[in-house]
């Protein structure tokens, strides 16, 4: 599949954005990374994306916070901001991990597995940590067949007031 070009949208961190056909998914990176990771991906789906530089990461400012979970909140504003109206959770939450992942070890999927047991978590052999740089079209196959599967189930959430 051809690249898909990618705007860069100025926020109080970075974002960056990939056309496609039908509703985007919002990215999210994980440590030690940054919005520009999902451009492999993008090449290998026409699904829409919107990536988002968590605050301390790749074009985004230091953060106001320094708390993960300030994250939910910024990427609320981010979308806010561009007047994304229309929001809704494409859960249950899909999760994957490298077999060989030394930043965040797979014994974790344990904790998300009882946190959240509806979750799909897979553990790939051979990996490390980073799938969208390692193994961006298995990625893209993953991506698609969960959205595809959370659209089948869910129904927009209505729009959220100002």
């Amino acid at each position: 599949m051809a690249a898909s070009p990618c705007s860069v949208v100025r926020l109080a961190g970075g974002m960056r954005r990939w056309p496609g056909e039908g509703d985007p998914l919002v990215l999210l990176h994980g440590l030690l990374d940054s919005a520009d990771g999902w451009s492999d991906l993008a090449r290998h789906t026409r699904r829409p994306f919107l990536a988002f530089d968590l605050a301390g990461f790749g074009r985004s400012d230091h953060p106001e916070r320094p708390e993960i979970s300030a994250y939910a909140g910024d990427v609320v504003e981010a979308l806010e901001s561009l007047h994304v109206e229309r929001r809704r959770f494409a859960g249950p939450v899909a999760a994957l991990w490298g077999e060989h992942d030394a930043l965040v070890p797979p014994a974790h999927a344990r904790g998300l597995r009882a946190a959240a047991p509806q979750a799909t978590v897979q553990v790939w052999p051979g990996m490390g940590h980073h799938p969208q740089r390692e193994r961006p079209r298995q990625l893209a196959h993953f991506v698609e067949w969960h959205a595809a599967a959370a659209e089948r189930r869910s129904s927009p959430w209505p729009a959220l007031a100002a």
